[in-house]
């Protein structure tokens, strides 16, 4: 019994110091893609121009906007298995940053590379029409690829995860071993009981040992 708690106890050892290392991974790589949706949101609002007079362009920053959000939700969804489900659809409509039509127009398994496509599609278009010039289509999809990039490497987690047979390993050995502590101990308090004459209930050692 000791040699199998010895063995529980490293084997388990291992598998807590593998979970939080996936764990701390992950909210890493969460945070990355959090500054990096700040830094384009930064970029965009930064390199494209401002005139209220200008309805078109006005109305393009607030799409680019609202696009660089639904790519961020998109790889949040993705990350937790639920980018292509109704669910998922809900709740970005929910958070008004999905029009009707946009959803049947993105690419199913790969609906976030559809939206930073969209994203630079749109910045090469205002490049063209002269509002902003090569240098600020570059640092935007730059910008855009480091998203990209973060929200993959967000996505990957998934495939980091512990083994199942290593999980159901773990438990198994939790559960035996709480199983021999369990008979070892009811034996003890059993033979405490039988040499006390039942008053062991009334000694400190029942509660404490």
């Amino acid at each position: 019994a000791q040699k199998f708690r010895f063995l529980a106890a490293f084997i388990l050892g291992g598998f807590v110091l593998s979970s939080v290392k996936i764990w701390t991974t992950r909210r890493m790589r969460y945070r990355s893609l959090n500054g990096k949706t700040r830094t384009l949101l930064v970029m965009l609002f930064s390199l494209i121009p401002t005139d209220i007079e200008d309805h078109q362009l006005m109305y393009e920053r607030s799409v680019l906007a609202r696009w660089t959000i639904l790519g961020y939700e998109l790889s949040i969804l993705e990350a937790r298995g639920q980018m292509d489900t109704e669910d998922g659809r809900d709740y970005l409509e929910a958070l008004n940053v999905l029009r009707a039509d946009e959803w049947e127009m993105m690419t199913e398994g790969d609906r976030m590379t559809t939206v930073w496509m969209w994203i630079n599609r749109k910045a090469k278009r205002l490049q063209m029409s002269g509002y902003i010039d090569n240098h600020d289509l570059a640092s935007i999809s730059q910008c855009v690829t480091y998203m990209r990039d973060n929200g993959m490497n967000l996505v990957a987690t998934l495939y980091e995860d512990n083994p199942l047979p290593y999980v159901y390993i773990c438990a198994m050995l939790v559960n035996i071993n709480l199983l021999i502590q369990t008979i070892a101990d009811g034996l003890q308090w059993g033979i405490w009981w039988n040499d006390s004459n039942g008053a062991i209930y009334i000694q400190m050692r029942m509660y404490i040992a």
